[in-house]
């Protein structure tokens, strides 16, 4: 069993070190780099899912991944270490909606398949932080009267961003969570990420009710306001 891994490991290594740049976008991980993750690795938990660094052999080229967990809620979100998707997040498990919304919204890097036939996305680091990481959330947590406000404001934010999308490319996104939303520091602006449940509705949703879930999803982060 100790030669068949020893095996597995300086397959992926010489499949790094021999194979030839078939397009603009291949891995430039360093060899050197390469070796030292394969030895830190078991080899026998490379495709494990729980797996902080991984190697993924994609459409003939080799991706060094770290495990993230600030993107996105469904399924385990990598992030590309090198190579010229250096910085992306990289996700399996992926459905075609998936992948087809994530292309629409204009989110997509790349897409590929493993060498187990999984579907691999890439997708663009996008800006922003949940609401609760922001500056401006930070400043009003225990003023509850002020804190309602801003969230009112977020959800504001967050239902254009989602009637944008609706709006250029017919895709709904289906779960406004907290890690979906994205705020700059001062929550001036929204963006939404993890198009896993997306879909395309025949009727546009009403604002109010996107507006009424972003603040039903969020509200928790507030304290309760006092009625008199």
């Amino acid at each position: 069993m100790r030669f068949a891994l020893l095996a597995i490991a300086f397959s992926y290594l010489a499949l790094f070190a021999w194979s030839a740049p078939v397009n603009q976008h291949h891995d430039t991980c360093n060899a050197k780099k390469v070796r030292e993750l394969a030895h830190t690795l078991d080899m026998r938990e490379l495709d494990a899912r729980a797996l902080p660094e991984k190697l993924v052999e994609i459409d003939g080229n080799i991706y060094h991944l770290r495990r993230h967990s600030n993107q996105g809620v469904h399924g385990v979100t990598y992030q590309v270490q090198c190579g010229s998707y250096k910085g992306a997040f990289a996700k399996t498990k992926v459905t075609s909606q998936e992948e087809h919304a994530t292309y629409d919204v204009g989110a997509l890097l790349f897409a590929g398949t493993d060498h187990k036939h999984r579907r691999w996305l890439f997708i663009k680091p996008s800006p922003g932080v949940a609401f609760d990481k922001t500056h401006a959330y930070l400043r009003v947590r225990h003023d509850a009267q002020a804190c309602h406000h801003l969230l009112n404001h977020a959800a504001d934010l967050a239902t254009a961003a989602f009637e944008h999308y609706y709006t250029t490319t017919h895709w709904a996104h289906g779960d406004l969570t907290r890690g979906n939303i994205l705020f700059d520091d001062h929550i001036t602006s929204a963006n939404l990420i993890d198009w896993d449940y997306a879909d395309r509705p025949k009727n546009a949703p009403h604002p109010a009710d996107i507006h009424s879930k972003v603040v039903r999803n969020l509200g928790h982060l507030c304290p309760p306001l006092r009625h008199h």
